[in-house]
């Protein structure tokens, strides 16, 4: 087959070569593989069967029943734990997406030889979780707060999560903002937006992905919640104590097949969660809703990028 002038020859690898390669990755995966199925994929399904039995850690009779799950539904103090779930998400989801979002675009306009403003946001995250608790623990035991008040242990754990969390999903907002082209941002000006408004209708919009991340994963580890709690001695507050403190202290209480019943219960209750979410963050097609139908920016992004 002739070549036309200017056409480049395109070389395929041999498939052997292919075989090789795919052999190299699998060789190079299945230590991550093996752990990931001694360590997740084998207790979540000891947990699922252990979950209809009255197994204590010593003794097992044997027998098969929804007992536990039964007894689940009429538990008020792990349907309460629900609850303190998902107020503390309520709160904690949006607070950390909008303040690292508002951090990490400061953070990027601040133009210095070296930005120790970064460093100095992301130390939380590179502290022990357990040690930064304790020095937050010390801090208000030297104050008057009483955590037996209202909910005054659940904003405390709010707080010092927030803390915890604001380095890294800072992080990730600077590395997406590091790709969105400058020359959106010098369009925007030369159209008279304020800065303002390019931060709404630009910079906001194509972090969409960023933002779905983070929301994905802090949604996630707000059911999730255990060390703030039970390090902070709040194990016992009705208005602070988590679902995963709940199975903690079953297990403690010998009553493992219980507390598998709660774990297998709450993964069922977060996939709904973030199935849920997921369809109201729905994509149409594979094509990214970066502005709202009638946004006035619109027209003019689309047009600068059939130009590029």
């Amino acid at each position: 087959m002739a070549k036309t002038k200017g056409e480049k020859k395109i070389f395929a690898l041999p498939s052997h070569k292919k075989r090789n390669d795919t052999l190299v990755a699998y060789t190079f995966l299945t230590p991550a593989l093996i752990l990931f199925i001694v360590f997740t994929v084998v207790p979540f399904i000891m947990s699922a069967v252990l979950s209809f039995t009255n197994y204590n850690g010593i003794a097992f009779d044997g027998k098969f029943s929804l007992d536990n799950y039964q007894f689940i539904l009429k538990d008020k103090y792990f349907l309460n734990s629900i609850k303190n779930a998902a107020l503390f998400a309520v709160f904690y989801v949006p607070l950390s997406i909008v303040s690292s979002l508002v951090i990490a675009f400061l953070v990027s306009k601040v133009k210095l030889k070296h930005n120790y403003l970064k460093v100095i946001f992301y130390i939380p995250s590179l502290t022990s979780g357990a040690a930064m608790i304790f020095v937050w623990k010390s801090l208000l035991s030297a104050t008057s707060l009483d955590f037996d008040m209202g909910y005054t242990a659940l904003v405390a754990i709010i707080a010092i999560s927030l803390y915890g969390c604001l380095g890294g999903n800072m992080l990730i907002y600077l590395a997406a903002m590091t790709g969105i082209d400058p020359k959106v941002y010098e369009a925007a000006d030369i159209d008279g937006a304020s800065k303002w408004n390019q931060f709404l209708h630009i910079t906001v919009p194509l972090l969409r992905p960023s933002t779905y991340f983070i929301f994905t994963t802090t949604l996630i580890g707000s059911f999730q919640l255990f060390d703030v709690i039970y390090l902070l001695g709040l194990y016992n507050n009705d208005k602070a104590i988590s679902p995963v403190v709940q199975i903690y202290l079953s297990a403690k209480e010998l009553r493992f097949g219980y507390g598998s019943a709660m774990s297998v219960v709450l993964f069922v209750f977060i996939m709904i969660i973030t199935v849920i979410t997921q369809l109201f963050v729905k994509e149409n097609g594979n094509e990214k809703r970066l502005f709202v139908k009638n946004d006035k920016y619109t027209k003019k992004y689309h047009a600068w990028q059939q130009i590029q």
